[in-house]
């Protein structure tokens, strides 16, 4: 059995098979994933790795799509989106936990309403929390990896690995990249604030955001990094 039957055996309902990403990238560009996957849990990304493993296939995590650029020629290997398999958010306290397959924005807002501070200026980033890891996102002064301290990985062996700040390179957009396995998890220390005045500075921000970038076409928003100093553009 071909690793492709597999898959279309053990993810039914989950797998497109040479699905356009252009139908998933904030550019609207893109050929055609081998097989694009998207698991309705965690077993079924187990599933995916174990599969990808045995038949020595490359796969590649997307989130929202944004900050990449697909070749038309498309990738060979699989596709793996979290949406729903990494899509929960729970709130303990000050500390929160979020799913690698979450949109950002969605955390930013759910914590404003909670009344907890600290990813206010990282509203309208395009994405998802496993890209903010990534690439430890950040705007206006806040970077991901000020609150994060905890991420959790799942390993190509199917087990989840907790990695602690503390034994990440992290910096100006350079954020943890695991070795092998996949970003499921990450976990944040906040505080406790005024919820309207959250939302007020939200607001505020996505009103910059709509005022400077043309929100209306195809982008993947700011691509260049600052030089040290200065501005990229």
């Amino acid at each position: 059995m071909s690793w492709r039957d597999e898959l279309a055996r053990e993810l039914a309902g989950a797998v497109l098979f040479e699905e356009p990403l252009a139908r998933h990238t904030s550019y609207r560009i893109g050929g055609p994933a081998e097989a694009y996957v998207r698991p309705r849990d965690l077993e079924g990304v187990r599933k995916v790795l174990r599969i990808a493993v045995e038949a020595a296939v490359p796969v590649f995590v997307i989130g929202e799509g944004s900050n990449l650029l697909v070749s038309d020629r498309g990738v060979r290997g699989i596709v793996l989106n979290l949406r729903e398999a990494a899509g929960e958010l729970r709130i303990r306290g000050e500390v929160v936990e979020v799913g690698a397959g979450l949109p950002l924005q969605e955390v930013v807002e759910a914590t404003a309403r909670a009344g907890l501070a600290g990813l206010e200026n990282l509203a309208g980033i395009p994405g998802t929390v496993g890209g903010a890891v990534v690439m430890n996102a950040g705007a206006f002064g806040t970077e991901f990896f000020d609150l994060a301290f905890d991420i959790d990985v799942l390993t190509a062996e199917g087990e989840i690995l907790p990695v602690p700040r503390s034994q990440m390179d992290v910096g100006y957009r350079r954020g943890y990249v695991p070795a092998s396995g996949v970003i499921l998890a990450a976990r944040l220390r906040l505080a406790r604030a005024d919820r309207r005045k959250l939302e007020a500075r939200i607001r505020e921000i996505l009103e910059r955001r709509a005022a400077k970038q043309p929100l209306e076409y195809p982008s993947c928003g700011s691509v260049f990094k600052r030089p040290p100093g200065d501005y990229a553009g």
